[in-house]
């Protein structure tokens, strides 16, 4: 957001944490987050049941995402010798690349070993199941994003009405300046509804009304260079609402 310079700071709008990257979205501990993955958990459990996953495949994926996003990565799940050191592998790669939908091979070949145990006539895919795996980790990335910006794009969050009430003050001043003169014709748009109607107006319609009206003034004293954009001010001021 800072790098976009819509706000004066990088802090994530979830929790207030400073400097939000990426990872921070995946890890963020906010309430409704820890919600969040507290439901994931319940459902990937689910999930591998379903996908006929090794049991010990099924505790080692879960338990391992789970301490990662708690930030106690040292923990061990219970766990045989064998999948532990499937385990390992996926921590050297990384847990948070789980939801980037990176698997380590080995968790194939154990899973592919636990299928030719069970496997009767018909033997499942072991690709099947590590496509599945990782495209159920890629929706749930997809869903702490979804979250993280239904947060951040929230008309109520704190940081919007502060923002808002700051640019309605700023309104007040130049509609108050503006209300005194005698506008040109061409300019009598910036006053011709009522404040209360444009302070009802959504955040980016009084930024630009903002910046007509610091226009306006910029070239009242520089009537040489005063240049207009009608048509495009005319489109978005007479929007309805």
């Amino acid at each position: 957001m800072l790098r976009r310079e819509e706000w004066d700071h990088d802090h994530c709008p979830q929790c207030d944490t400073s400097n939000e990257d990426s990872l921070h979205i995946l890890q963020c501990q906010a309430p409704t987050v820890r919600k969040l993955w507290d439901t994931g958990i319940s459902d990937l459990n689910r999930f591998l049941a379903s996908i006929n996953t090794q049991p010990e495949i099924s505790t080692a994926l879960v338990f391992g995402l789970k301490m990662w996003y708690q930030g106690r990565n040292g923990c061990q799940p219970p766990i045989s010798h064998g999948i532990r050191e499937v385990y390992r592998s996926q921590s050297r790669i990384g847990w948070h690349m789980l939801l980037f939908g990176w698997l380590a091979k080995d968790w194939r070949r154990a899973q592919d070993r636990w299928l030719d145990r069970i496997s009767t006539k018909w033997k499942s895919s072991s690709l099947k199941w590590s496509t599945r795996v990782s495209n159920w980790m890629l929706e749930f990335h997809h869903a702490l994003w979804e979250h993280r910006n239904s947060t951040y794009h929230d008309p109520q969050h704190l940081w919007r009405i502060d923002a808002k009430q700051g640019q309605v003050q700023v309104m007040r001043h130049l509609y108050i300046q503006l209300a005194a003169l005698t506008l040109p014709t061409a300019d009598r748009w910036l006053i011709v509804r009522p404040l209360s109607t444009l302070e009802s107006m959504e955040m980016e319609s009084i930024g630009q009304w903002i910046s007509s009206a610091q226009q306006f003034f910029k070239d009242r004293e520089q009537p040489s260079n005063r240049v207009w954009h009608q048509t495009t001010v005319t489109r978005w001021f007479s929007a309805p609402g």
